[in-house]
């Protein structure tokens, strides 16, 4: 089971949306420097050093996506269900649309795919599950198995 934050980041859609944002504000950055190099000559770094700086730095974010989760879930795990090893039940979706709804309205069947009436999410996995239920264990080995980023080498 792979956690969601950097399961997500993995997927084809989000790594293009990433590297096409980072491509946006590097160039904005390019087109910047040069710039204020120019009315501040003394900054001691040159606009590709400049450019080597934000790009090793985006990098660094990218890398630190497993380590943050992974820390994060270090706190939590121990809070869940007020420290207890047993399990509750828990509504689980794979779209933001439904996790609001979820947190709104009567449970579904376990195991039973479901999708509320009116939804404008046309993602083709836009199900609400509803899980009997989590136990510590469970979230316990989700944090073990949580994915780095696989794309990092794909930056500048």
């Amino acid at each position: 089971m792979n956690h969601p934050a950097s399961a997500f980041l993995n997927t084809r859609d989000a790594r293009n949306a990433f590297k096409q944002t980072n491509k946006c504000v590097r160039g904005v950055w390019d087109k910047w420097y040069p710039h204020y190099l120019a009315a501040n000559p003394n900054t001691g770094i040159s606009a590709p050093e400049f450019m080597k700086l934000y790009n090793d730095w985006v990098k660094a974010i990218i890398s630190g996506v497993q380590d943050a989760v992974t820390s994060t879930m270090d706190t939590l795990i121990p809070l869940y269900n007020k420290g207890l090893d047993t399990g509750v039940k828990v509504k689980l979706s794979t779209s933001p649309v439904l996790s609001v709804w979820a947190n709104t309205n009567p449970p579904v069947p376990a195991d039973a795919p479901w999708t509320p009436p009116n939804n404008l999410n046309t993602a083709s996995n836009a199900n609400l599950i509803s899980i009997m239920e989590v136990a510590k264990s469970d979230l316990e080995t989700m944090r073990g198995n949580v994915p780095n980023v696989d794309w990092i080498s794909e930056l500048p």
